[in-house]
């Protein structure tokens, strides 16, 4: 039934993964996925566009319903070629697609595939993408500018926010940044080079309020083929080290058990199928 999954998050024991149905491929599916009951909840992820540019999925539980939530976020293209944005939340207890109005994301930004959930919080590693005039010589060009930035939706209250880097990340080419969580903090890992080694900078966010963020540890990997997946509740980053086989890449990654807290209620089929509304 499902082709090509993704995973989309996990949060209070639930999996919910992303995908396409196995024989009508032009359909979208959602899956929430409770593994030890062996339960789930298949859904149909609205396309409302065929000029939709970015298609992205974030999954979380509300801190005081403990609803499950997923939102659904792409920009879509008008006749005039304008850029707006179309975000859309999905509630179990619900069973419906609601669209959000306010507060949406500007149209300049965009998002990456860095994502972290941190008490049903979601947040994406982002890049603003604005057009600057420049004046070169006795000509004035166009010039697009990118600044690193952290887009943040909160599930319970579905909110985005814009939290601004520093200076020294925000300038960073994307390539060279990557974010995850370090025992319940958000952290920004920057890459960088010392004594000719490659080495990993860790950004700490302190304060949620006041959006900033302290280098709090560098990591030396010993190796140019190595890159940092996660770390462990202990607070050890998980490596991974490239060994380039016949021209392939093999990648490992470690998915740690989750303790079930939320049964998706009293569904009689474990295949049922949620439509669109």
């Amino acid at each position: 039934m499902l082709k090509r999954s993704k995973i989309i998050g996990s949060s209070h024991g639930l999996l919910c993964l992303h995908s396409r149905h196995d024989v009508y491929e032009y359909l979208e599916l959602a899956v929430i996925w409770n593994i030890p009951i062996r339960k789930r909840v298949t859904l149909v992820v609205p396309v409302r566009s065929r000029r939709t540019c970015d298609n992205v999925l974030g999954f979380g539980v509300c801190r005081e319903t403990m609803d499950p939530k997923i939102v659904h976020i792409n920009t879509q293209k008008s006749m005039k070629g304008i850029l707006f944005w179309r975000v859309e939340v999905f509630a179990l207890s619900t069973r419906v697609w609601r669209s959000l109005k306010r507060n949406l994301p500007r149209e300049s930004i965009r998002f990456g595939y860095f994502k972290v959930d941190i008490d049903g919080i979601l947040y994406w590693l982002a890049t603003d993408r604005v057009r600057v005039r420049v004046r070169v010589r006795v000509s004035v060009n166009d010039e697009l500018r990118l600044s690193n930035m952290i887009i943040s939706f909160d599930i319970t209250t579905e909110e985005f926010k814009e939290i601004n880097l520093p200076d020294s990340l925000a300038n960073q080419p994307y390539n060279n940044l990557s974010m995850f969580k370090l025992k319940e903090s958000l952290v920004v890992l920057e890459r960088g080079v010392e004594a000719n080694e490659q080495v990993f900078y860790v950004w700490m966010m302190e304060d949620v309020a006041l959006n900033s963020f302290a280098k709090r540890l560098t990591i030396n990997v010993n190796t140019p083929d190595a890159t940092i997946k996660g770390f462990r509740k202990s607070g050890e980053p998980i490596t991974e080290i490239a060994i380039k086989k016949f021209g392939r890449k093999p990648l490992f990654y470690v998915h740690p058990c989750m303790e079930t807290l939320l049964l998706l209620g009293q569904q009689t089929a474990s295949d049922s199928i949620w439509y669109a509304t």
